[in-house]
């Protein structure tokens, strides 16, 4: 037994989808599978509503990890200024709504995605 299943992590519910799949079998063999239920309406930008959420609770917990004292937290608060830098770095490596995916590695190349 895992040592760690006897604590409960703290949890709030989520609303899922219903649980569907359609499969479709493309000529070339390709399988796609799809949701027949249209995604809702969302925000894209992960930036604006995580600084949504510090303006809202911002000693609300956004991490947490077991530990052998318990539970490590961070809060929306504490997390912010290391979010606003990565952000920042991303946009300064051309990040862009019009250009959402990056490679990121270890590697020192300056050429950009």
């Amino acid at each position: 037994m895992n040592q760690h299943a006897r604590a409960s992590a703290p949890h709030r519910p989520i609303a899922f989808a219903p649980a569907q799949a359609q499969r479709i079998t493309d000529p070339d063999g390709t399988i796609r599978v799809t949701c027949p239920t249209p995604l809702g309406a969302y925000d894209p930008s992960l930036a604006r509503l995580f600084r949504a959420a510090v303006e809202r609770q911002p000693a609300r917990i956004f991490l947490q990890e077991r530990n052998p004292d318990g539970w490590r937290k961070l809060t929306y608060e504490q997390a912010r200024g290391a979010v606003d830098s990565l952000a920042a770095a991303l946009l300064a490596r051309g990040l862009s709504a019009e250009r959402p995916v990056m490679i990121l590695s270890a590697t020192r190349s300056t050429t950009r995605c």
